[in-house]
Formats: C-alpha cells, sequence, structure tokens
C-alpha cells in the first residue's frame, strides 16, 4: 500500500448509492480534507449492487475505495468469489461485511470490516465498563422513502455486532407519523441501543419521555422484529449510538445524555471513519491530540451558536458582530417572527398576545431546527418552552449572556415592562444556566465577542 502513495495519481474514492453518494460523499469528502487529505473522489452505483459493484472491484482504478455499508454484504460475496482477485480481513470474514478496500503491491484487493474497528472502539472509549451482550438496532419501516437502503445498511450493522460477540435485534420505528410514534416496548432493555432509523433526526418533538426507566430483567434471545405501535417509548439501553450525521444531537442523544446515559454520535462516528480510513490509506495512525483538535474544529464550525438570555443583554448586537466575523450567516428568531407575521414584535404582543407569538416562536426556530453554522439571537423567552429548547440543541450550541440586571435595555420589550426585569430573571435563569454550554458575563460587546471568538481561534 506505502507503494501506492509514493505513485504519482494514486486515486482513492467513496462509492453510494447514487440517490445518496452526492450529499454523503461531500460530507465524508469534507471530514477526510479536514484530517489534510484530498483528493477522494465520488462513484455512483445502481441500487442492484450486480451491475456496478463487481467492475469497480475488478478495474484496478482505485488504490483505496470505503463503500457506503449498503454494499457491505454485497463487497464481501464478491471477494469470497474471486479469491484471486482479492481476500477479506479475519474482521470481514467473520461479519461477512467490507466497507473498506484496499489495493496491495501485487494488484489485489483486500477487504476490511471498518465499522466493526469502529463499534468497538466506541465501545471501549464511551463505556468502558460495560460488557456489552445485547444490541437493539432501530429500523425504519418498510414502507418509508429511505427504508430499503437504511435497512440494508442495519443488517451490515448488525453483522458487524454479531461479530464482536454482541446479540442483536432489529425493531421497526416509525417517525412518518404526526408527533411522535415509537415500537411497542421490548421485555427488558439492551445494552446498546443503535438508531439506524430517522427517529429523532428531524425537527418533529414531543416533550413524553423517549425511553422507559430501565429494568434488570434480560433481553429476549429471539430476533424478533414487531410491527410498530404509537405511543411507546424505547427500551433505556447502558449505551446510545446514533448514526445518522446530521443533526449533530438527535432528540434521542439529548434525552440520553440528560439521563446520564453514555451516547455517541453520528458526527462523532463520522469523524472517526474519516480518521480510521485516512489511517488505512496512509498505512499509519495518527496521533490522538491531533484528531481530537481536529474533531473539535469540525464540530465548531457545523455548529449553530445559539446565543440565550435575558432581554437587553445584547444578544443580537453580539450576533451581528460574530457573523461578520467568522462570515456566517445571522438570524434574528424575533426578526424572524416579525417577517413572518408581517408585524413587529411590539405590535403582535399588543395585538395578538403573547401565547400567539410563542406559537410563531416556535414555527420559525423549526425552520432553522436543522440548518448549521447559523449564528442565533433568540428572544429573551424562547428557551421556556421545551420545544424550543430541544429544536435549538439539535444542531445548536447554546451561549448564555449574562449581564447585570441594571445593564439591561428594557425599551421596547413588553413582557420585561409588563412583569419586571427582577422577576423575569428569576424566572428564567435557571433554564439559560441548565441549558447553557457557556456562560459569558457581559461586561462589553468588544469583550464578549472576543471571548466567544476565543473557542473558535
Amino acid at each position: 500500500m506505502a507503494e501506492l502513495l509514493d505513485n504519482d495519481d494514486p486515486r482513492f474514492a467513496f462509492a453510494a448509492l447514487k440517490e445518496y453518494a452526492a450529499n454523503s460523499g461531500a460530507l465524508l469528502r469534507s471530514h477526510i480534507e479536514a484530517f489534510g487529505f484530498s483528493g477522494l473522489e465520488t462513484v455512483e452505483l445502481d441500487v442492484n449492487a450486480a451491475k456496478g459493484l463487481g467492475t469497480l472491484l475488478a478495474s484496478k482504478r482505485y488504490a483505496g475505495l470505503v463503500l457506503d455499508r449498503y454494499y457491505a454484504h454485497a463487497a464481501a460475496k464478491w471477494l469470497a468469489a474471486h479469491p484471486t482477485l482479492g481476500r477479506l480481513t479475519e474482521r470481514a470474514a467473520r461479519s461477512g461485511a467490507v466497507d473498506l478496500l484496499l489495493r496491495e503491491g501485487d494488484g489485489t484487493l483486500t477487504g476490511d470490516d471498518l465499522a466493526q474497528e469502529i463499534l468497538e472502539d466506541v465501545l471501549r472509549t464511551h463505556a468502558p465498563n460495560l460488557t456489552c451482550r445485547t444490541a437493539l438496532i432501530l429500523v425504519d419501516p418498510p414502507a418509508s422513502d429511505a427504508a430499503a437502503a437504511q435497512r440494508e445498511r442495519a443488517r451490515s450493522l448488525r453483522a458487524s455486532l454479531r461479530a464482536l460477540g454482541i446479540e442483536t435485534a432489529l425493531r421497526v420505528v416509525d417517525a412518518n407519523r404526526p408527533g411522535i410514534s415509537l415500537p411497542e416496548a421490548p421485555a427488558a432493555e439492551p445494552d446498546l441501543l443503535l438508531n439506524a432509523s430517522v427517529f429523532g433526526t428531524d425537527a418533529v418533538f414531543s416533550d413524553e419521555p423517549l425511553f422507559c426507566e430501565r429494568c434488570e430483567a434480560a433481553i429476549p434471545s429471539e430476533n424478533v422484529e414487531p410491527k410498530s405501535a404509537g405511543g411507546q417509548r424505547l427500551p433505556e439501553p447502558r449505551l446510545l449510538v446514533e448514526t445518522a450525521a446530521r443533526p449533530l444531537r438527535s432528540h434521542l442523544l439529548i434525552e440520553a445524555r440528560r439521563r446520564g446515559i453514555p451516547a455517541v454520535s453520528g458526527f462523532e462516528l463520522e469523524v472517526a471513519r474519516a480518521r480510521a480510513v485516512i489511517e488505512a490509506f496512509l498505512g499509519r495512525p495518527l496521533r490522538n491530540c491531533v484528531s481530537a483538535t481536529i474533531e473539535r474544529d469540525i464540530r465548531l464550525e457545523a455548529e449553530n451558536i445559539v446565543l440565550i438570555g435575558m432581554p437587553g443583554c445584547g444578544k443580537t448586537t453580539i450576533g451581528k458582530i460574530l457573523a461578520q466575523r467568522l462570515m456566517r450567516r445571522f438570524v434574528d428568531v424575533d426578526e424572524l417572527v416579525a417577517q413572518h407575521v408581517g408585524k413587529f414584535k411590539a405590535r403582535i404582543y399588543r395585538e395578538e398576545g403573547e401565547a400567539f407569538f410563542r406559537e410563531k416562536e416556535t414555527e420559525a426556530i423549526r425552520t432553522l431546527a436543522l440548518k448549521t453554522g447559523l449564528i442565533i439571537s433568540t428572544g429573551g423567552g424562547s428557551c421556556l418552552r421545551p420545544v424550543n429548547r430541544a429544536l435549538l440543541g439539535l444542531n445548536g450550541r447554546f451561549i448564555w449572556l449574562k449581564r447585570p440586571l441594571a445593564k439591561l435595555a428594557t425599551r421596547d420589550r413588553p413582557i420585561a415592562i409588563a412583569r419586571g426585569v427582577a422577576a423575569l430573571y428569576e424566572e428564567r435563569a435557571p433554564i439559560y444556566s441548565s441549558l447553557a454550554d457557556r456562560t459569558i458575563e457581559v461586561s462589553s460587546i468588544d469583550e464578549t465577542v472576543r471571548a466567544i471568538l476565543g473557542e473558535h481561534a
């Protein structure tokens, strides 16, 4: 492999279903480029693996190939059927799944199960004291648009988990109905809950708990796949792993972390995959400190900065300056509501009332929930509603701008005027405090901006 990397034009590619290749390929490529490696091409393949995969693997065009997990089983079968053209690593042979192929010096391919390595590392890193024996994998219902591809990916992940000695079961979750629809709860909880569905990754929200309280009964050994049923809760796991890279934090992940359950986001898995791919292509490990820094930078670039705090604390002014410095789009939630309604905030309060405004505020926040890289200035009361907190938290990092009450500007702020600043602060401060990823004391606009920018330096 090292000989190939010394060539003038070694070719590397990511091969995926044509429906998803552009988006998923661009995401993986951007993460790989963050590690300093460029030149990853994207190859679109037909849904029928036999049509293009064999031709691609036999072409000898690429020194390294990363495969969409949809093709993991097909690639393993192809290598097994063509022993003169390639071989499986011991790990891939155990699972019967391949998502990474490397061209050796003699032109043959070695197929490996990279997901198995990553999942094993996740268990070791995030749940070192957990002996993981059981896993429940959430999949989309058969009728959903993304179901066929997602279910095949889920089955390949299931094979990788089984190769690690973990008993697995699939369970259908339905996120296509209004509100939240959950599967019928199993008799007992798994050690690992792996979400390979779209459930919890959209702007739909329910304030009902998503998890049952944990009990100590054993998970059934039968790998059944029951029909989905609405209104039930998911079994509480000892570790949650998301597979979708967007949003940065799903509703499941947010609740798991609130409950103290170790949880790994799909974003973290995707960055780990990018690192593992680079290490495989280069034939050597990257330093942990370098990887941690790169992961942090990728996350900061993708996260929305959500400014929270009392009315008049400077969120809009500070947000606009941050947006200019970081070359990002700035969004003021109050202004967004005013645009949608066609009236300024004070007039909406006066003519329509606070309840009407809050509904329109949630509608505006919902339009921002799945966007990334924004600077968002919230209204002083935006975070009072659980739905708003959940939506902003999908891709957002909360910064509480804390300013002395005597210095808060209250002009044209109807609630502050009506209820009094001190009463508002007593009501809202606990929410700001519990929500904040960072708290910054606002002494001046310039110092506050520098404090926030320091994290992005």
